[in-house]
């Protein structure tokens, strides 16, 4: 009878060991590979939803959305309200772009003719930056082309896709919304073949 108990007691153990190795395979699995979803991405880019007013249309949050005119500039001063109290602003222009998901909120910080731009990342219930990571791809600005930095940016619980376009070619670089990691990236160096391919 002991050494039953005893087989019985080992498939017992061996049962809950498979179950567990089975759980942790499904869990690697489901991870989601973002550099191979980025390999893999079409060209995004849409130029109305570049500028702060789309971003506002899009917004389905609890927060309220103020644009400020700021005196004596060309700048805004965007502010996020809960309630009557301001979770969050921040100085921007015509060209800056945000999304709010939950309570945080991701919006890009970046002026037209700078070689660079950061995403932040902002806890609304707090008031607190949680992170701030810039773009991994540099930018090629030219000071004689009007044309500048222009993003979109694309909001999700566990990632940011950051659509960008200048001078020097287009990309998209996906971050870990949790830390702000670069998680993915893909280059559309150039331009005429990236435009034709958001036709198609």
């Amino acid at each position: 009878m002991r050494s039953l108990s005893r087989v019985w007691l080992a498939v017992v153990f061996l049962c809950i060991a498979l179950t567990i190795a089975n759980f942790a395979v499904a869990g690697q699995e489901s991870k989601i590979d973002y550099q191979l979803m980025a390999k893999g991405a079409n060209w995004g880019w849409h130029e109305e939803m570049a500028n702060p007013l789309s971003c506002i249309a899009q917004d389905n949050s609890k927060y309220e959305i103020r644009l400020v005119k700021l005196p004596d500039k060309a700048s805004l001063r965007i502010e996020v309200w809960n309630g009557r109290v301001c979770a969050h602003s921040w100085e921007g222009h015509k060209f800056s772009v945000f999304q709010i998901v939950g309570d945080t909120l991701f919006y890009a910080k970046f002026e037209f003719f700078q070689d660079s731009a950061e995403i932040v990342a902002v806890d609304l219930k707090k008031g607190e930056v949680k992170w701030r990571s810039r773009l991994s791809n540099p930018f090629v600005i030219s000071q004689t082309t009007p044309g500048g930095i222009r993003l979109n940016l694309d909001a999700h619980e566990n990632s940011i896709l950051v659509y960008a376009v200048c001078d020097g070619g287009r990309f998209l670089e996906i971050k870990s919304a949790a830390s702000g990691e670069t998680v993915g990236r893909k280059s559309f160096p150039d331009k005429d073949s990236a435009t034709k391919e958001s036709e198609q």
